[in-house]
């Protein structure tokens, strides 16, 4: 990608950031350099630096996302307030095993440790977190331990086949490699966030451990 198309992706970056209502009222500055994205600046909570990476990853050309945005939340949040605010929400959730799931905050850092039956619960119970006010950052550390194990060859099957009903995933060539509930993705996409999406369908089956070695572009460059 020459000088010309990493000024035109960053510009196509930044305007698609400035139209977000989560985001067009702070400052993220984004510069490309042979496709690769650099977005830096300030947002006042984790979900929106999220929202940052995923628009930039949805942007056409965009091979990498490299995330600089530091998370400034408001003051007046203590981390026994973040603890208790995401202990509760865990609580309120049917899909969540909130027992067996211990939340520490340091500094408005949320670590989750603990075990979950799936990969899926794993997610969600991250995705949970981010939601409480105050958070700077999810260290997601929860060990997946399926209650039943599904044969590996079973597992692939349902994978693929569900890989291949997805929208804007059906022409794409994606391969999928389960050996112990121990998932590989491999083979070839045309955009970053399709490769994303992959990774999100593929964490839905009781998979303990996901490896995403699914390239990005028609030259292979990841």
């Amino acid at each position: 990608m020459n000088a010309g198309n990493d000024i035109q992706l960053a510009l196509l970056i930044r305007n698609s950031l400035m139209k977000d209502e989560r985001l067009s009222a702070h400052s993220i500055e984004v510069a490309v350099v042979n496709g690769a994205a650099t977005l830096t600046g300030s947002v006042p909570s984790y979900r929106r630096k999220l929202a940052a990476i995923h628009i930039a990853e949805s942007i056409r050309g965009c091979l990498d996302v490299v995330d600089k945005i530091i998370v400034e939340p408001p003051g007046g949040v203590s981390d026994e307030e973040i603890a208790e605010n995401t202990r509760s929400a865990l609580e309120t959730s049917a899909d969540i095993t909130k027992e067996a799931i211990t939340v520490l905050v340091k500094d408005g850092v949320v670590t989750l440790q603990g075990t979950v039956s799936s990969q899926w619960e794993s997610v969600l119970a991250e995705d949970i977190t981010l939601n409480s006010r105050g958070v700077r950052k999810v260290r997601n550390l929860l060990l997946v331990e399926p209650a039943c194990k599904a044969e590996d060859v079973e597992l692939t099957r349902s994978i693929m086949d569900t890989l291949s009903h997805t929208a804007n995933l059906e022409n794409q060539e994606v391969r999928v490699a389960v050996t112990g509930n121990k998932a590989v993705l491999s083979g070839r996409v045309s955009e970053l966030w399709q490769k994303k999406r992959a990774d999100e369908v593929t964490k839905r089956f009781p998979v303990v451990l996901l490896r995403n070695e699914i390239a990005v572009g028609q030259d292979g460059k990841q």
